[in-house]
């Protein structure tokens, strides 16, 4: 019985382990659409910790907040502008 629950810990383990990469390319795909879309003063460091907290706040993935806020990039809107219609947008959803 011990064997089977550290088996099945260990296989759930390596099933996070390999799901990290694809992660990390959404991820990184979405920065380089808002790069396109956002202005060039825009400091993605802080628009990357705006985004997770957002997404911890609202129960979305980063992935969902990225979205929300090139949507609103795209209509012209600065970072902090389309932070915050994200922010409402993904409260109503």
């Amino acid at each position: 019985m011990v064997w089977s629950v550290v088996m099945g810990s260990m296989y759930g383990l390596l099933n996070v382990l390999q799901q990290i990469p694809s992660a990390i390319i959404e991820i990184d795909t979405r920065l380089v659409e808002m790069s396109k879309v956002m202005s060039s003063n825009t400091d993605y460091s802080e628009l990357m910790n705006n985004l997770s907290q957002s997404a911890s706040n609202y129960g979305r993935t980063i992935t969902e907040t990225q979205d929300a806020v090139i949507e609103f990039g795209k209509q012209g809107f600065e970072a902090a502008q389309a932070m915050e219609m994200a922010n409402t947008a993904l409260l109503g959803r």
